[in-house]
């Protein structure tokens, strides 16, 4: 039988301020440049129209003004009062950019027992061990100013008075209504940590804070923690010791007592939430080492949250951080938030923007926010190794009603009791002591069960080691090796405990194949009212079920084409981005240089000269416009061509709200048959989300550097098959249709947003599985106009890096699109029973 996974939702609605009757999406807003009243409030404005109920500012790079300045709180003052007008939400970010608690740096910038500092132990020429207390006087890597120590009460209180208690003195009247909560960003992530410069023969690095060796003797009866871990070095190693398993309890506790409690008591005291998440929840290991013992330190926020780096949901996929995140809504009572999509790519459909929401709903969470509202693109020139939008720069921004019913229906699941009879132990003391070397590392086993039992539709809660359970089989660790606990039995490995769990709990509510067997790649839940959900981690197809029968849909059999050519129409011009090739990196640093890497690949040799770009005319086209980059003012950027200077003398109108602001153009030029050469001066092109320059008009190219014109009619296929890989918009096809009764009209566009009209009115549009349109009665048996709208993404705007001519300066945390090329398109158009 299995138990059911019991916690309070009833404070949710007094909590969270009714939230549930808006969008749960919120996406991050980052404000750029300078922006005034009227921009602002015009943001608000696109956020509503767009369906948005709540929204996020985050102050990050390329906002000009200074952070916690009156030019700043002028700006929040503006966003708190259009959104108060409109009825919506303004959740506060503690930070600029990540990690929180330095208030970009000031904290330790005034004091230098706030800095970040690290006990460090070093074997001197003696064989004996010397100790040093080194201060962290390194940037770090993400927020370009000095790290903090949230671990010391000093620093955690001045940063709370210069930025939680200034939000409160300005706005304290928006608390509790227009402001529900308060986001922390990974406040543990020291990444100056990094480049830190400890002495020659350091055997031992622990992060410090000035109470920890009191702490220490305290937990350990008055053991001496130096004393205690040279002891073990001069025996050969820390192995087998138990310093570092109490070492991050007190962390932990630290951790709690100095930060975390602090802001949630002061967010109950406003009626607000606290939340956010933590740094290297995917790594058990770092995640332990960092934030003490993870469990506990999670419970700290009020709304605890995970941030979900990928989107591609394979086998290997951050299972463990969602099960992070459900055991933390289950120790506070209340369904937790998300931060999603955070690296893009920018091509991510609905289907897998849906299937998210979902997953996160499975496991207890109902708050998504989601990246990004870049007002300008400013950001790019200093992080342009990922992008998102969720902003007007996508043409798909004005269907996001689909996405908003989608996350308030999987977000109602979030608050239902499931049914859970597994509980798998995080063995975090464990973890800190192997990242210190003292124990046998359990975390990779870890994660391989967390993965294999979520790929195997097995629910399971994390549980702390001492924390008491009814489940009826408690997975638990003897140095790297998982046992049950009430069994005894232990397991070789990850796959023999799922098979296991898989046939001792095969009455469960799941997804299976022909013969019976368990489907994997689905995530399951089966919830106490006996109504149960599977999501497909493939198709993103979410299985809702009020009978805990699960059955995928099944395939339809294909119909006959509705037409076989189409008349296509644009929304707009191809911004097709010029690349301007180059024989190697600059000499440069990566700006990204958090990775620890340079990207100084050589491309294939050419005899050229560098910040070349051809292109090759084959019929007429006019009307083409050139738009350079003039951002940041000291880049003069010009360029020639032909030989001949162009004329940047226009403000840009041409590429897109965020960008254009950063760019001049040219007047239209007519472009005639033959090669082409442009050349550029001032310096290289680099940057993949801040290209610079773009080509705009209507031209098609359907063999790189090759242009033609648009073509008015086109068969089913991609648009870039097409000719059109550079175009973002929505592509309309026409056709003349008739269906017989009982027929659907069926579309395949490569998982693109689509558009349906018959005879001039308007059957909805679709975001994911199934494409399928019932025909009204009344447009049966006429031959009758069909319009098809395909919506793209932004992302075919920045070009491919895989182009032949392509050459980043910095490295991609992930691949820039799901898809080169694109399958987006009108692939098909069927009609069928």
């Amino acid at each position: 039988m299995q138990r059911v996974a019991l916690f309070g939702l009833l404070v949710l609605a007094a909590a969270f301020g009714g939230a549930a009757e808006k969008s749960p999406i919120v996406p991050f807003v980052v404000p750029a440049g300078r922006p005034d009243e009227a921009e602002v409030r015009g943001i608000v404005e696109k956020l509503g129209e767009a369906g948005f109920g709540q929204f996020l500012v985050y102050p990050s790079t390329g906002l000009e003004y200074e952070y916690l300045g009156e030019d700043f709180f002028a700006m929040y003052a503006a966003f708190l009062d259009e959104a108060k007008k409109r009825g919506m939400r303004v959740w506060l970010y503690d930070e600029f950019n990540w990690p929180s608690g330095t208030a970009r740096g000031r904290v330790p910038a005034e004091n230098d027992a706030c800095l970040y500092r690290e006990l460090v132990a070093v074997r001197n020429a003696g064989g004996d061990v010397d100790w040093q207390t080194v201060a962290s006087r390194e940037t770090n890597v993400d927020n370009y100013c000095l790290d903090g120590n949230n671990c010391e009460a000093a620093s955690v209180r001045r940063f709370m008075e210069l930025t939680h208690h200034e939000y409160e003195r300005r706005f304290r009247g928006y608390f509790g209504s227009t402001i529900p909560g308060i986001f922390s960003d990974e406040p543990g992530h020291c990444s100056s940590a990094w480049k830190l410069k400890t002495p020659p023969g350091t055997v031992l690095r622990v992060p410090y804070w000035s109470t920890m060796e009191e702490d220490y003797a305290r937990a350990t009866g008055g053991r001496d923690f130096r004393g205690d871990c040279a002891s073990a070095i001069l025996k050969g190693g820390l192995r087998g010791t138990d310093i570092f398993q109490t070492w991050t309890k007190i962390r932990s506790e630290r951790y709690r007592e100095t930060y975390f409690d602090p802001i949630r008591t002061w967010c109950e005291r406003l009626g607000i939430v606290s939340c956010g998440h933590l740094y290297s929840e995917e790594g058990p290991l770092g995640c332990s080492r960092v934030n003490g013992m993870p469990l506990n330190t999670l419970a700290g926020f009020s709304k605890p949250g995970i941030d979900l780096i990928k989107s591609d949901t394979n086998r290997g996929f951050e299972w463990i951080t969602l099960a992070f995140g459900q055991a933390g809504a289950r120790m506070r009572g209340r369904p937790g938030i998300v931060e999603l999509f955070g690296l893009g790519p920018c091509d991510i459909s609905f289907t897998t923007m849906r299937k998210l929401y979902w997953l996160c709903a499975q496991h207890r969470i109902d708050t998504y926010f989601q990246g990004t509202y870049h007002t300008k693109a400013y950001r790019f020139d200093v992080k342009d190794s990922w992008a998102m939008f969720t902003s007007p720069s996508q043409p798909w921004f004005g269907e996001m009603p689909l996405l908003h019913e989608a996350a308030k229906e999987a977000a109602r699941w979030a608050a239902k009791p499931f049914r859970c009879d597994i509980a798998v132990v995080y063995p975090q003391r464990q973890c800190a002591a192997a990242a210190f070397g003292a124990a046998v590392s359990p975390g990779k086993a870890f994660v391989e069960v967390c993965r294999d039992l979520t790929w195997s539709q097995l629910t399971y809660e994390l549980i702390a080691e001492d924390e008491p359970t009814d489940c009826s089989v408690v997975v638990d660790w003897k140095a790297d090796r998982p046992f049950d606990r009430r069994s005894g039995r232990f397991f070789a490995s990850s796959a023999e405990l799922a098979a296991w769990l898989d046939e001792k709990f095969a009455a469960r509510p799941r997804v299976v194949d022909g013969t019976g067997r368990t489907r994997p790649g689905f995530v399951t839940r089966a919830y106490a009212d006996g109504s149960a959900v599977a999501v497909d981690t493939a198709s993103g197809e979410v299985i809702v079920s009020n009978d805990g029968a699960l059955r995928p849909r099944a395939k339809k059999a294909a119909g006959r084409p509705v037409a076989n050519d189409w008349k296509l129409a644009l929304s707009g011009p191809s911004r097709r981005r010029v690349w301007f090739w180059t024989k190697k990196a600059d000499a440069q640093r990566a700006t990204d240089d958090w990775l620890r890497r340079e990207d100084k690949v050589e491309t294939a040799p050419r005899h050229e000269r560098d910040n070349l770009a051809k292109i090759v005319v084959t019929e007429p086209i006019g009307r083409v416009k050139l738009a350079l980059r003039r951002y940041p003012a000291e880049k003069r950027f010009s360029v020639t061509l032909d030989g001949k200077p162009l004329a940047f003398d226009r403000p840009c109108s041409s590429v897109d709200f965020a960008y254009d602001g950063l760019y001049d153009e040219t007047a239209p030029i007519a472009l005639a048959p033959g090669e082409h050469v442009f050349e550029l001066s001032g310096g290289k092109d680099g940057k993949l989300f801040l290209p610079v320059m773009w080509m705009i008009g209507d031209f098609a190219e359907k063999e790189y550097g090759k242009l033609s014109a648009v073509p008015s009619a086109t068969p089913c296929c991609s648009l870039a098959s097409a000719g059109l890989a550079s175009f973002a918009g929505t592509a309309t096809y026409r056709a003349d249709a008739e269906f017989a009764e009982g027929e659907r009209l069926t579309v395949d566009s490569g998982d693109a947003v689509v558009r349906v009209r018959l005879g001039g009115q308007d059957l909805g549009a679709k975001g994911w599985a199934p494409f399928v349109w019932e025909i009204p009665p009344s447009l049966v048996g006429r031959r009758i106009p069909l319009e098809i709208d395909v919506v793209t993404s932004v992302r075919p705007i920045f070009g491919s890096e895989k182009s032949p001519d392509a050459k980043l300066d910095h490295a991609l945390w992930v691949p820039s699109s799901f898809s080169d090329p694109s399958p987006v398109g009108l692939r098909s158009a069927t009609a069928g029973f």
